[in-house]
């Protein structure tokens, strides 16, 4: 990994946007149900590139050292807007994780007794206009019943995957339903000669067993690196440093720069 070459490039408005330009973001990611969004500021475009860059245009992120260097967020805009502060033109840019249709879709659709949570969820997902990043629902629940769909397709989604003990997430236009402890293996090894920055926080907080509905406190660590484009959320990776070494799952973080931070920083457990 070459250090002293940051790169940055926005796709926006139909243009490629690179440094010499000033360019600073804020990257959420995490392993919630919500919609994931992205802070983009660019400084001093013109009226034309400006112009271009319009409500639910595609927008595309990417950011790394040298030759280690990937996208961190594609999406679509929302709410841009310019403002000048001194000299400077900046122009803000919401960035939204691509969701198809999961938002917005009404859907009112009866299925016949003895229909399982995975046909249901399938069916949602691409009336929804999601592509598949991991199903595999911990248990296929059976509706011996059947099952009346009625509303909105993002609060069906919850309530199906609810039902199959599992928990999903929205990542780049593709949804996970799966075990809450599951993830996706790096290989990453996250140390002092990698890239780890400061020594992990210690962090606690409460969860609620899906099944037995009994609450406990976990305990994990928040880490700062290099900013790494490859980390997002469920990245298994290798902790090692002088307060802890082990394997953990990434639950959230954020890739973010500003100024002369350029880093990735996570809560794992």
């Amino acid at each position: 990994m070459d250090l002293f070459i940051r790169k940055i490039r926005l796709e926006a408005g139909g243009k490629l946007l690179e440094p010499p330009l000033t360019i600073y973001f804020d990257s959420e990611f995490d392993d919630s149900e919500k919609i994931n969004t992205t802070k983009i500021k660019v400084y001093n475009l013109s009226s034309k590139t400006i112009a271009g860059i319009k409500q639910n245009s595609p927008v595309l992120l990417s950011a790394g050292y040298g030759n280690d260097f990937g996208v961190i967020f594609e999406g679509v805009v929302k709410n841009p807007q310019t403002t000048w502060n001194g000299v400077d033109k900046i122009t803000e840019i919401e960035g939204v994780d691509r969701h198809g249709l999961y938002l917005t879709k009404k859907v009112n659709k009866t299925f016949s007794p003895g229909t399982t949570s995975s046909t249901i969820l399938r069916f949602l997902i691409q009336e929804a206009g999601l592509g598949i990043g991991d199903f595999s629902p911990v248990q296929d629940f059976v509706y011996r019943k059947g099952k009346t769909l009625k509303g909105n397709v993002s609060s069906l989604i919850k309530a199906v995957v609810k039902d199959t003990k599992s928990k999903m997430h929205i990542n780049r236009g593709k949804i996970y339903i799966r075990d809450v402890k599951k993830g996706d293996n790096t290989g990453f090894v996250i140390n002092k000669d990698t890239g780890l920055i400061d020594v992990p926080e210690r962090i606690e907080s409460e969860v609620t067993n899906k099944k037995t509905k009994k609450k406990s406190t976990r305990v994990g660590w928040k880490v700062k690196m290099l900013l790494n484009h490859k980390i997002t959320v469920d990245s298994i990776i290798v902790l090692q440093s002088k307060v802890v070494t082990g394997t953990f799952r990434v639950v959230k973080g954020r890739h973010y720069c500003e100024g002369n931070s350029f880093y990735t920083e996570v809560e794992v457990y």
